[in-house]
C-alpha cells in the first residue's frame, strides 16, 4: 500500500534494482490521469487502473519490458480497483496476474 506513489518514486525504483523484481504490484497509488511519467521506471512497464471519483485508490502492475505482457481489460470486479495482465511464456502457457484493492 503505497498511499500516494508519487513521493516514493526514487525508493521504488532503487528497491526494483537491489531486489531485481520481474513483477511488482502495488495498491493506493493515488495517481491521476497524465501522471504516469512518474512511474516511468527504467526496464519496466505499467498497467495501472486509477481511481475515477475522489483522492486516493488506484492500483498498478509493473512488469520487466521482456516479460510479455497484455492488458486484461474484460476483466472487471464491482466494489474494488483491480488490474489484471496475461503473461504468456515461450511455451505457450499463459497465467493470470492481478492486483486488487478493496477500498474501505
Amino acid at each position: 500500500n503505497a498511499r500516494s506513489i508519487c513521493n516514493k518514486v526514487d525508493e521504488l525504483n532503487a528497491q526494483l534494482v537491489v531486489k531485481e523484481c520481474d513483477i511488482v504490484g502495488l495498491t493506493e497509488t493515488w495517481l491521476q490521469g497524465d501522471q504516469g511519467w512518474e512511474l516511468n521506471m527504467q526496464g519496466y512497464s505499467i498497467f495501472r487502473k486509477d481511481r475515477q471519483k475522489g483522492r486516493g485508490g488506484g492500483v498498478a502492475l509493473l512488469f520487466k519490458e521482456e516479460i510479455n505482457a497484455i492488458s486484461r481489460r474484460d476483466i472487471r470486479l464491482d466494489a474494488v480497483e483491480s488490474v489484471w495482465v496475461e503473461l504468456q511464456n515461450s511455451q505457450g502457457l499463459k497465467t493470470l496476474v492481478g492486483v486488487v484493492y478493496r477500498p474501505p
